[in-house]
């Protein structure tokens, strides 16, 4: 599977010191596309969970603000062990500790492409 490496700080609602250790550090594409992606995104702190989020949400009671981004997709929960194996143990704790929603199988976040770049293989280290 290909993988990003961070460049430069990611935006996003998370403090600087836990966006900023995410650089250097290489992380599976969840999609695959060594091109990057269209996606609409919210903040991470925005939740959609249970049916009654997902009830107002279909009957468009509820419209969240959702900004167009174009990047890679990352599975979290990969990512914040990666975080964890890199030292940065804190970080991956602030993910933990302020974003379980997110924290979980199958949820992904968005890596701008103008702050990473692709490696077409998996490396050993990763």
């Amino acid at each position: 599977m290909p993988l990003i490496e961070i460049t430069s700080l990611p935006p996003g609602d998370a403090p600087s010191e836990v966006r900023a250790a995410w650089i250097g550090l290489r992380l599976k594409i969840a999609t695959g596309n060594l091109e990057p992606q269209v996606y609409y995104v919210s903040g991470i702190h925005t939740r959609f969970d249970g049916w009654l989020w997902r009830l107002a949400l279909r009957l468009r009671i509820y419209r969240p603000f959702l900004e167009k981004m174009v990047g890679y997709a990352i599975e979290l929960m990969p990512a914040v062990w990666v975080l964890e194996q890199a030292g940065q143990v804190s970080a991956a704790m602030w993910w933990c500790e302020n974003t379980p929603h997110l924290v979980k199988p199958g949820q992904m976040v968005i890596f701008p492409s103008s702050c990473c770049r692709v490696f077409a293989k998996e490396n050993t280290d990763v």
